[in-house]
């Protein structure tokens, strides 16, 4: 069986891998397009990352709390990460317990375009490397801090991520 056909099983829980199942957008569209049932579609995933707008919709409330205790509820992610663009990003964890992360020092962004996509990738990359949530959290925000100095998407090498980690500092003074 191929990675493809591994993947697609995973995903429709026929087989069960040591890989993370992950789905990183609850915009609007997806379910309706697929007419499916949003719970039975986005229900047990490793991990979910709306964003602000996206979250709101999908529970009907603004608190950011609410928010994320109506999807951990409703769906049942290991983690969910409710990004905020400039205003970093909320953790929610299995447990009930939520994190606050920040963004990444102050950045003049250029482009927003990709980072949704750079937090989902950074942040599971973190967690298959051994990383527990909060740290790979905070690697999905120095890596998002990285792309939005960008025009157009763009990618972090891992140069340009470690510069945000604390206690370094690029060209522009960001911890």
């Amino acid at each position: 069986m191929n990675i493809l056909e591994r993947t697609l099983n995973a995903i429709n829980h026929e087989e069960v891998y040591p890989v993370p199942v992950v789905l990183w957008d609850l915009a609007p569209w997806m379910p309706s397009m697929f007419n499916v049932n949003i719970k039975e579609y986005y229900q047990n995933f490793d991990l979910l990352t709306p964003n602000e707008v996206e979250a709101e919709n999908f529970t009907g409330t603004s608190s950011l709390e609410k928010m994320g205790q109506k999807i951990m509820k409703r769906l049942n992610p290991q983690a969910l990460v409710i990004t905020r663009g400039g205003r970093g990003m909320l953790l929610f964890k299995d447990k009930g317990e939520v994190n606050n992360i920040p963004p990444a020092g102050f950045t003049p962004v250029a482009d927003v375009s990709g980072a949704g996509d750079t937090v989902i990738s950074a942040l599971m990359l973190g967690r298959l490397g051994g990383a527990t949530w909060v740290e790979g959290a905070y690697l999905a925000s120095y890596a998002a801090a990285v792309v939005v100095r960008k025009s157009g998407t763009a990618v972090a090498s891992p140069e340009e991520v470690l510069s945000f980690a604390p206690g370094k500092e690029d060209d522009q003074g960001v911890n």
